[in-house]
């Protein structure tokens, strides 16, 4: 008889342990149960990935921190106003280019650089469009000289067609800044100077 009553005096006190346990658990939404996100991590990937490129995209990429529905903080990118403005110009001259062989589209670029700049500079990207991309951008420039050009005692320096020395000017620079280049085009544009958008 006195094991009947203990045995169902210890099956009691299991139940009420599982039972306080489950309203624990459903009180705190099991939240230590999910993982605890580093965001000071995830700002160091997304810098390094950014100034790879040695372009100064993070002086114009702002991390903002904000939170989900749940109140968890996550970050996203923010472009400068100068960037936004650019971006366009610099996909279309990136895809324009035959020597790119992975076309990126200007909505994958801004979202990688933004809402999704966490995944992108936290995961394997090596595939990405938009790496390639940036790499493209920080890439020395593939340029040739427009007409021929002549010292000031009119000897002939460069022929049309002649290659640009272009040590330190990058695609970015190039198509940012196209009124400090009007004696040269990139080598897979026609005879006369496009430069997309411009």
């Amino acid at each position: 008889m006195n094991i009947q009553k203990t045995t169902r005096f210890l099956l009691a006190l299991i139940l009420s342990f599982v039972l306080a346990l489950g309203s624990l658990f459903a009180l705190t939404g099991c939240k230590s149960s999910e993982p605890k996100v580093d965001l000071d991590w995830e700002e160091t990937c997304i810098w390094h990935t950014l100034s790879s490129t040695d372009l100064g995209f993070e002086r114009q990429v702002s991390i903002k921190e904000k939170q989900d529905e749940n109140g968890n903080p996550y970050l996203v990118g923010v472009l400068s106003d100068q960037l936004d403005g650019e971006l366009k110009d610099l996909v279309d001259t990136y895809n324009a280019d035959p020597s790119t062989d992975k076309k990126a589209t200007l909505d994958e670029v801004r979202y990688d650089l933004t809402e999704g700049i966490v995944e992108f500079c936290t995961t394997d990207n090596t595939s990405s469009p938009t790496l390639a991309f940036l790499l493209w951008c920080g890439d020395p420039a593939d340029l040739v000289y427009i007409g021929d050009h002549f010292g000031d005692d009119g000897t002939l320096i460069h022929t049309e067609g002649d290659p640009v020395n272009t040590k330190t000017i990058t695609n970015y620079s190039f198509v940012i800044d196209p009124d400090s280049y009007t004696y040269c085009r990139f080598t897979w544009q026609g005879t006369e100077k496009a430069t997309t958008g411009n």
